[in-house]
């Protein structure tokens, strides 16, 4: 008499888990780079209003000072200057901001009260964050900390970082 066995053999038992782990690794790693570009797009973002915001302090009338917020989970820039208001949203679902200044690091979003950024006419360097504030309102440059901005990073998985130098305006990606 015929027996019929059926089932799998051990060796393709392990074929099947070593494929399975292979592409559980595959899809670790491609959300991984997902969520690495979401956050270089929101600090490339951030830098180039940063270029807008120095460009329009130098060049316009009047004092002109950029805003980072968070609102509904996403991060917003808003370059106020000549008297208009450019908004745009620089940072989508689940990056977070945050920004040294005097030592400390504070988060954008939340409770935390907006990043308020303005560059001196004169000079093009970076005013300090009360001053950049007291443009808006005293309220606005009282909640603002003390100290000069030293960078700025976006999260999402991995961090990308704005590093700035207050004293010359300069600012730019990991350096």
């Amino acid at each position: 008499m015929k027996q019929n066995h059926r089932g799998f053999t051990l060796v393709e038992l392990l074929v099947v888990m070593a494929i399975l782990g292979i592409c559980a690794a595959l899809a670790t790693i491609s959300l991984s780079a997902v969520s690495s570009a979401r956050a270089q797009k929101c600090a490339t973002a951030i830098d180039a209003m940063l270029s807008e915001a120095k460009v329009a302090a130098l060049s316009k009338d009047g004092n002109s000072y950029l805003a980072l917020y968070e609102k509904d989970g996403k991060i917003y820039a808003a370059l106020h200057a000549g008297g208009s208001v450019e908004e745009e949203s620089v940072g989508g679902q689940g990056v977070t901001v945050t920004y040294a200044a005097g030592g400390v690091t504070y988060s954008l979003g939340g409770a935390g009260a907006p990043l308020y950024l303005a560059f001196n006419r004169e000079t093009g360097a970076l005013r300090s964050l009360r001053e950049a504030a007291a443009l808006v309102s005293a309220a606005a440059a009282a909640a603002a900390p003390e100290g000069e901005l030293t960078a700025i990073t976006a999260k999402k998985g991995a961090s990308c970082v704005i590093k700035v130098a207050s004293a010359t305006g300069y600012h730019g990606i990991g350096g």
